[in-house]
């Protein structure tokens, strides 16, 4: 049967199919302790929500915005008219990702025909990330919804060019923005492409007019954010302030090409921001602007690029590999961690799978289609606003939804050459097919290192909530996997001397750990518990002493101080 008469009934065949699936992984998330206990820029982006909720829909107290506001607009008006629902949150993203996988059949339709646009919905359908980013409260299933109404706007302008489908393009491109800053690298892009590149459609005046509106869409949606920026962050900021920082977390001696925390800057969203601003301002010996504070951080980086280049260089090699690479890079949520919880995510498609596909695609289809050479440089300035910084799976995320369509094609191009037995097609896509599945599924990364951090993340809810039990078997899993996690280490010592059990234990551990984090004010806590516990009490005043001399403001620290000198009375 002909795809044109099956496709009526096809398509919300597969929107059931992806809402399905993603409802039911939903259900099976539900009992897991990440699913209410929200950490850094969940509880960020929920914290902010709340506060729109309840009234504050400027955000009077930010100042500049320091993370993209659409994502959480999106929580603030849900809760304003339903209450504060994570549940119904996950719902609502569920829907918005099955709407993803029905656009992306338009999106193959229009790069290649109705047969790939089918296969695109369905593989979309079954992708294992994007079934796990909808169940998080994240933003990056509004953002991949946004980034897919982008490309269409953006190819349907380049087919039938007008003010309204270049107005469109821009529009949609400014609220992917809201939600990834870096999505802005194709404005510029877009701009020159079409300019230079589109002689033959219209004269330079009708293409920059036409690019003119396209501009006009795209501040549409960032005029009003910049102003925002003004009147209550006292700085005209575009996006957000966080260009230098970022760079700076990606390109320094330390670097390894995924997001690696500064060590002087707290985790928590708005304290990074604190944090980097005041080291920046101190180094200065003057208050910064947030602008001010980006371009600290941007020469830090740029200035390592100078003076280290045979390793910048060779870190930007292995971002690139990085970025084509099977592995979900985490930097707050592990997907591994989440698929040995949860077996369903073994059922669906990977990374691992989409990439040779789409690379392949890619180059078969390159010569016939002119839509998919557009597509395929929109993958390439993707990959470079990633490269110069870091890769993340989160990041990585809208590579994936553009390689989509092209892995679709290398299927429907096997597909049709067996049925037809053009095993010389076969053939040559069998040679970029297998060494490109072998690059993509390379090991590059201590992906046991990464999972060990998930279990302490895992460990420090648990401790939270009072499982003390599920909290020690979590930090004992954690170093099972990296001996030398010293949080899981130092967490564990504590859990350890909190219930007066395997104290010696306890001791090596947060001594091994006090090693490699000389001075460390929570370690040093840990260790005079550890030696209160063992009758060692002047050993563990001497502890505790070091500890408040290196953090004076922490209450707690002061209170442990008085238990210790109760027991010297």
């Amino acid at each position: 049967m002909e795809v044109s008469k099956i496709k009526n009934w096809l398509l919300p065949a597969i929107f059931i199919l992806a809402l399905f699936v993603r409802l039911a992984y939903l259900y099976q998330v539900e009992p897991i302790p990440f699913s209410d206990t929200l950490t850094i820029d969940a509880k960020d982006e929920d914290s902010w929500g709340r506060e729109i909720a309840a009234g504050d829909w400027v955000g009077k107290e930010k100042g500049v915005f320091y993370r993209d506001p659409l994502y959480a607009y999106l929580l603030g008006t849900t809760y304003a008219v339903f209450g504060h629902k994570l549940w119904l949150i996950r719902v609502i993203q569920a829907v918005i990702d099955s709407t993803t996988c029905l656009l992306l059949y338009f999106l193959g339709r229009m790069i290649f025909n109705p047969a790939v646009g089918l296969t695109t919905a369905l593989l979309s359908s079954l992708y294992g990330p994007f079934i796990w980013y909808q169940g998080l409260i994240e933003k990056t299933t509004l953002m991949i919804f946004l980034t897919t109404l982008f490309l269409l706007a953006t190819l349907r302008a380049i087919e039938t060019p007008g003010k309204r489908q270049w107005f469109l393009s821009g529009l949609t491109l400014g609220l992917a923005v809201m939600t990834r800053g870096n999505m802005l690298i194709f404005a510029p892009a877009i701009i020159m492409f079409y300019l230079l590149s589109e002689k033959k459609l219209s004269s330079f005046p009708r293409r920059l007019i036409l690019m003119s509106i396209f501009f006009a869409g795209l501040m549409t949606v960032l005029i009003p954010v910049a102003v925002r920026n003004l009147v209550y962050g006292k700085a005209f900021v575009l996006t957000v302030p966080s260009i230098g920082l970022n760079f700076y977390i990606g390109n320094n001696p330390s670097a390894v090409g995924i997001h690696t925390p500064i060590p002087s800057l707290r985790t928590i969203p708005e304290k990074e921001a604190e944090d980097a601003a005041s080291i920046a301002s101190m180094a200065v010996g003057k208050v910064l602007t947030p602008s001010e504070v980006s371009s600290f951080w941007l020469n830090k980086g740029v200035a390592f690029a100078e003076q280290e280049p045979d390793k910048f260089i060779i870190l930007l090699g292995r971002k690139v590999l990085l970025f084509w690479n099977h592995y979900e890079v985490p930097d707050v949520y592990n997907y591994y961690f989440f698929r040995d919880m949860i077996p369903m995510l073994n059922l669906f498609l990977t990374f691992g799978i989409i990439a040779p596909l789409g690379i392949a695609g890619i180059l078969i289809s390159f010569k016939e289609f002119k839509k998919g050479r557009v597509v395929s440089g929109f993958i390439i300035i993707y990959m470079a606003s990633l490269v110069l910084f870091y890769i993340t799976s989160r990041y990585r995320l809208p590579g994936a939804l553009m390689l989509l369509p092209f892995a679709s094609y290398t299927l429907v191009f096997i597909i049709n050459s067996m049925r037809t037995q053009a095993y010389k097609k076969l053939l040559l896509t069998a040679v970029v097919l297998v060494p490109a599945t072998l690059v993509v599924n390379m090991n590059i990364l201590d992906e046991r290192k990464l999972l060990s951090q998930s279990h302490s993340s895992m460990g420090d809810i648990y401790q939270q909530r009072g499982g003390f039990k599920e909290a020690i078997a979590e930090y004992q899993a954690s170093l099972k996997l990296d001996p030398h996690n010293w949080d899981s280490a130092n967490n564990l010592a504590y859990l350890y001397a909190r219930n007066g059990t395997r104290l010696e234990e306890a001791l090596n551990l947060v001594q091994g750990a006090l090693a490699r984090n000389p001075g460390s004010p929570e370690m040093l806590d840990t260790l005079s518990l550890v030696y209160l516990k063992m009758g060692r009490v002047a050993e563990a005043k001497e502890s505790i002493l070091k500890a408040i001399a290196r953090d004076p403001r922490n209450s707690e620290l002061s209170e442990r101080l008085l238990e210790i000198e109760e027991n010297l009375r």
